[in-house]
């Protein structure tokens, strides 16, 4: 895909701008509001690899791709900055997602690496271009800032990686505030005089790192002992070796996760293991802070094995899960919702790291939305499917296919964690964003949480995803008007093999909202009717 004139949408928001440290910038020329779309642009190159780069270069070349996205862009009359901090993005999301695909472009490469970025990049909200979404608010002038690593990493672990791949430490906000993910509680909340946490400041420079840095749990004591630790809530500041002996259960309790994590094999995780998880958790958010990367790991095993239960026991009270009140529980519905509470558990810690809060699971905060973030909600929905259809199967007297299920699984799962529904609403939008707001997936999940997809009105067919740049091409669904088709051909197709199962529902919020629009909405839950419910497959985890 070469082309000297590929259009650049929404120009008026952005500019190339110096930056002292980093060099060429891309900013914001006006304030953005978080959810909208900063920059849709198509790549001037895109590459699916070693072969497909040489045949666009033109063969016979040996030379590395860095190399030869230079040459490429110079083709193209586009003047590259350093060649160590390419400018090539990543666009495994664009059609053919299965291979790694990058693509050369003028203005998004030119996005500031960050750990704690504004923006979340998708390369399927109109199929061949990346566009860009704010995850919050842009106040103009502000630099626009894309992951520099797995945001899930503590930020230990990020700063490794950006030094692998970047060849200089991160100094972004996150990277330059206390690491929360390895925290303890202040001495003084022992006598009540704070109740904040102490949270290690990471060193400007570290030796250079392990070829492969993962998001460990344990760190060794000489590498603790050179961090200096600060209370996020009052001035006090301790040095590593001071805190050496505070260090203890952060250790022990990381020695018994990996124990847990080694007897939990994926593929059949034994429920007898649940009860040494939740105490687990309870300790480590004791001992330690709400954020500690031994709950964020924790939490993640523990909404595997509610998923595992229901598939591995057909008596769910065989498994002997506890509730909160310490009864076994025996409702399949309630395993589920569970599951799906659990993953939203994880993703606020998640949301509190990188926002550099202390709260944790237990924040009422809405923190910034992350890309991260998005395998977590689709994780809670597909529980609440599953949930849905169980809890009609074991009402009395009410047929799995029968109306109830709505106010069954509502009651069984959004009663028990009220901010549950609400979180997953403000993910709507950004997965919509993610995966293309004429996806089956992105028009699902926002039928049943009763938000419209908004934020993207892309030109393409939602059943053979054909491009047109006249909107007088495509003709709009009649009833819903969230998706586009080329044909009645395509429209009866995909009708039939998915759109009517939410177009109904999208059309009432459709008309809620004044004929569409918007990603606002608070209708009540309903994931009955939606794909998905049936079958193992369906209850996998994304990760």
């Amino acid at each position: 895909m070469t082309s000297g004139a590929d259009p650049i949408e929404c120009l008026e928001r952005v500019e190339l701008a110096p930056d002292a440290q980093l060099g060429t910038v891309l900013r914001a020329t006006r304030a953005i509001a978080a959810g909208d779309v900063v920059l849709r642009e198509r790549p001037l190159v895109v590459s699916a690899g070693y072969a497909d780069l040489m045949r666009q270069a033109g063969g016979g070349i040996d030379m590395d791709n860095a190399t030869k996205f230079l040459l490429l862009g110079y083709s193209h009359g586009f003047a590259m900055g350093d060649p160590s901090a390419p400018y090539g993005m990543d666009l495994s999301l664009l059609p053919n997602e299965y291979q790694e695909r990058r693509g050369l472009m003028r203005l998004g490469g030119f996005m500031a690496p960050s750990c704690a970025p504004n923006c979340m990049r998708s390369a399927r909200a109109t199929p061949g271009y990346m566009t860009l979404v704010a995850t919050r608010a842009i106040a103009a002038g502000d630099a626009v800032t894309r992951d520099a690593a797995r945001l899930a990493d503590t930020t230990k672990a990020c700063r490794e990686e950006t030094l692998l791949s970047r060849g200089v430490a991160c100094a972004c906000a996150r990277c330059a505030a206390p690491d929360l993910a390895f925290s303890l509680p202040c001495p003084a909340a022992a006598a009540g005089r704070c109740r904040g946490t102490l949270a290690p400041m990471l060193p400007a420079s570290s030796p250079w790192p392990a070829a492969n840095p993962a998001d460990r749990a344990y760190v060794d004591g000489d590498e603790l002992a050179a961090w200096t630790w600060q209370c996020s809530r009052c001035a006090l500041r301790l040095h590593g070796r001071a805190m050496l002996p505070r260090l203890q259960p952060a250790s022990a309790l990381s020695q018994r996760l990996e124990a847990l994590d080694a007897a939990l094999p994926y593929s059949d995780m034994d429920a007898r293991l649940h009860a040494p998880l939740t105490a687990l958790i309870a300790d480590a958010r004791r001992e330690l802070c709400a954020t500690h990367i031994v709950v964020h790991r924790a939490l993640k095993t523990l909404a595997m094995l509610y998923v595992c239960t229901t598939v591995n026991y057909d008596d769910i009270a065989a498994a002997r899960l506890s509730d909160d009140d310490g009864s076994v529980i025996s409702s399949r519905a309630r395993v589920l919702a569970l599951a799906a509470k659990t993953e939203m558990d994880a993703l606020r810690v998640l949301e509190c790291t990188v926002a550099g809060c202390d709260c944790g699971a237990e924040c009422n905060a809405n923190h910034q939305i992350i890309k991260d973030g998005i395998p977590y909600t689709m994780n809670a929905v597909k529980s609440l499917q599953h949930a849905s259809a169980a809890a009609a199967a074991e009402a009395p007297g009410t047929a799995v296919a029968a109306a109830a299920p709505a106010a069954a699984a509502a009651a069984i799962a959004a009663a028990r964690c009220p901010r549950l529904v609400p979180h997953l609403r403000r993910y709507v939008p950004f997965f919509a964003a993610t995966v293309g707001a004429q996806s089956d997936e992105a028009l699902d999940m926002a039928a049943a949480l009763g938000v419209l997809p908004g934020g993207d009105a892309p030109l393409y067919c939602a059943n053979c995803l054909a491009v047109s740049a006249e909107a007088a091409a495509l003709k709009s669904c009649g009833r819903c008007r969230c998706v586009r088709y080329c044909s009645a051909a395509c429209q009866r197709a995909h009708y039939a093999r998915h759109h009517k199962r939410v177009c109904k529902r999208l059309a009432a919020l459709a008309s809620e909202h004044g004929g569409g629009g918007g990603a606002g909405g608070a209708a009540p839950m309903d994931f009955s009717g939606i794909v998905g419910v049936e079958g193992d497959s369906a209850l996998r985890i994304f990760r």
